[in-house]
Formats: C-alpha cells, structure tokens, sequence
C-alpha cells in the first residue's frame, strides 16, 4: 500500500458545531509529521453520513451529498425505460440511489436489485437501487488495518555528533554558498510563535567573535563584508516569517564558504543556534515540526516573506529539530538549541555535524556562556578521514560520526547580562 499524507488537524481542540459533531481546521501535514499521524486512534471511526448532515438542523455547514459512487447508473433498458415512465425508478426520494450491494451495506441502507446497471459495462458490478439510505444499520465492521510505510531519505538526516560534507561539487551557480533553511507550520496551538535563526562564529580557543554574530539585529555586518574580487558577505541573514505560514524556508541564513575560508581566517566553527523568541515559556521539546536543511550551491529567491532556493546543488543535510523522540531529551528542555556546527577540516573543506544542545537564553547573544563551555568539551573531527567511506552518489544519504565528547560536570546555563 502507497500512503500519501492529506490532511492532518492544526489544533488539538475541536470546535462544537452541532449536538453530536465538532471540526477542526486541517491543513497539509510535513514530512516531519508523519511519526505523529496515526499517534492516536480517532474517537468515533464511523464515517458521518451525508443524510445525517441533512437531518441536523443545527449543523453549520453547508448541507452535504451522498458520495458519487460510480459504479452503477440508471437502467437504460426498454422495461425499465417504462417503468421510470409510470413514475417507478430509483432516485424517487432523497434516500435512494443506485449503489452495488456492498456499497448500499455501507450507506446503510436496503438493496433491491431493480432499476439499475453497470455504469461502465463489462465493469462486473452487481447494481441495485439501494433505498432508505442512513435509515438502516451497517452490518459491516471497518476493523483493523496494518499498514507499511517505507521512507526513503535522498539527503543525510544528521543527529546529535553525526556529521555529513556539504561542499557543493555540480552546483549551477553558488557553487561555494552553503543555505541553512529553517521552517515551521503545524504548531497550531501556538499563537504568536517566533523562532531565531543564527549563526554564531567561534575563533581556535573556541569563543564567541561577537562583532560577526548573525542574528535578528545584526543581518549583514560590515565586519562580514566580502573584498578582493567578491561580492556580498561571508555571512548573512534574510528577513524571517513569523507566521510559519508561507511556503518555502521561515527562517534563511547564507554562508559564502570561498569567502569565508580565504578572508576571515579567524573563524574556525560556525554553530547553528535557533532560539524561541517569543513565546518565551515555550521550550524546544513542546515544538513538533520544525525542521532545519543545509543547501549546497545556488541562489535565494523571496516569495512573500518566505525564501526559496534556487538552482541548489544538492539538500547535503536534514535535521529534524521536534517531534516524539524529542520529547523526553532533557537537551531540549530549552529555549535555545545549538543545532549543529560548520567546521572546518585539515583539508580546507567544510563539513556539518549535529549538536543538539539545548541552553537558556532567549537569543544566540544570551546564550554565550553555556555555548562555549560545551563547545570546549568537544572534539572534532575525530580522525581526518572520518568522511572516506561516504560516496557522493551511492551513500547520499549517509552521516557519519566525527564528534566526540569529554567527560565533564552538567554545563553551566547561568544567563549572562548583555550590556
């Protein structure tokens, strides 16, 4: 069976709309939901029948239709032909209709063969004309269902000290920019929901470079500005979508590797932080689907107030940043998460591994202490061949670890005061 996501509910309170019956708004679900869709059983499995909704006086939507069930039509034969003249055929009261007999079952109704044919002949149905629709009891049972759903990734899904390359090779153009996307689009019982994209550059000793931080104030900073023959900056951010709402990224940070490599020596690592601005009592293990990619190669294009990538190279890496296997991480009982790091290797070349440490502080700013004191407890890589058994075309999707950690007392989330 071939399961293709519809619809999934946006809020987890349903709407009274009748004596019996609520709704909900559904949208598009993400590939990120698809753990969630079957988390729970519906409440009452049973279809609403349109003849219920006709019945209801106090039902606030338009009043429905019976299914177009297409199987069967009216006889076109001569016998029948008269019988509709003499005022005998199926569809004499809104509770008929032409049905096979297990369809009639379903609608619950009562099945007599008469009146009816094949809508396509040859088609083998048995057709009748299935009468009192919704008047009779269904004897059949919508019972149990086991389904296999196979997911086949095309892009490296990095977690926690697994690490993938992300220099583009075949890129179009932006053959040396690396984008990291951020999105978000089911938290729909979170109103007012803001999350803060940034890139935080780390000299050797491992500490912050506060005048090339990128965040919300700080976008393009001069100190960032590319020279010598390149344009634009080593580092920027674009204009974020606090709705969560639009297509494409909410959130968009651009990395001139080129650029960065040869001009701004000083910088070592690039870790990836998103923090929950507002709202501020949320924590990163009450989200559900935000997710983060890194895009190799290409060029940004606005839509609104989101962005597309255009002509990419390749999506080098996915990270999955909530959902139910984050729910019990004590890492993630916080409002900001150090999702992973762009570090450079011996060879030159820039590689991504997965972090996923979480930190108090509402901003990348705020969360300078306890981001340096882990970035102190790390090692990276481990070895300068970790990435030789992954091949571009047949291991597209794989990671590999290149992170480790020493042991060290719990870090130190004290919030530091920013002058």
């Amino acid at each position: 069976m071939q399961y293709t996501p519809r619809l999934m509910a946006m809020k987890s309170v349903w709407e009274d709309v009748s004596t019996k019956y609520k709704k909900v708004a559904m949208q598009r679900p993400a590939i990120m939901d698809i753990d969630v869709l079957y988390a729970e059983l519906p409440i009452d499995r049973q279809v609403r029948k349109s003849t219920v909704v006709i019945n209801d006086n106090k039902y606030k939507g338009a009043q429905g239709s019976y299914p177009s069930l297409g199987k069967c039509s009216d006889s076109d034969s001569f016998a029948d032909q008269v019988q509709k003249q003499a005022g005998y055929f199926c569809g004499r009261s809104k509770h008929e209709k032409c049905a096979t007999e297990e369809e009639c079952e379903r609608l619950g109704g009562r099945f007599k063969k008469k009146y009816c044919m094949e809508a396509k002949k040859g088609s083998g149905a048995s057709c009748g004309c299935c009468k009192e629709i919704g008047r009779h009891d269904s004897m059949r049972s919508g019972g149990s269902m086991n389904v296999q759903i196979n997911v086949q990734w095309f892009a490296p899904v990095v977690k926690r000290f697994l690490c993938a390359p992300v220099e583009a090779k075949w890129a179009k153009t932006g053959a040396s920019t690396v984008y990291i996307g951020m999105g978000w689009g089911t938290e729909g019982d979170v109103e007012g929901l803001d999350i803060d994209l940034s890139l935080v550059p780390l000299n050797k000793r491992k500490e912050y470079i506060k005048d090339k931080v990128i965040y919300f104030n700080n976008k393009q900073p001069n100190s960032l500005r590319c020279s010598h023959g390149s344009y634009g900056y080593a580092m920027q951010a674009f204009a974020d979508d606090r709705s969560g709402d639009s297509p494409g990224d909410d959130e968009l940070v651009k990395v001139n590797l080129d650029c960065l490599t040869k001009q701004f020596t000083d910088i070592e690592t690039i870790v990836v932080v998103a923090s929950i601005y507002r709202p501020q009592k949320l924590t990163w293990n009450m989200l559900d689907s935000v997710y983060m990619r890194l895009i190799s190669g290409g060029h940004e294009e606005q839509r609104g107030q989101s962005f597309l990538v255009r002509d990419a190279d390749s999506l080098r890496s996915f990270v999955r940043l909530s959902g139910d296997s984050q729910k019990a991480n004590p890492n993630m009982e916080h409002n900001t998460l150090a999702v992973g790091m762009l570090f450079k290797e011996t060879s030159g070349e820039w590689a991504f591994a997965g972090l996923m440490e979480g930190m108090k502080g509402t901003t990348a700013l705020h969360a300078q202490k306890p981001l340096e004191k882990f970035m102190k407890t790390l090692n990276y890589p481990i070895r300068d061949d970790w990435d030789a058994d992954i091949d571009d075309e047949s291991d597209v999707a794989k990671t590999e670890p290149c992170v480790s950690q020493d042991s060290s007392p719990s870090i130190d989330n004290d919030v530091p005061t920013i002058g």
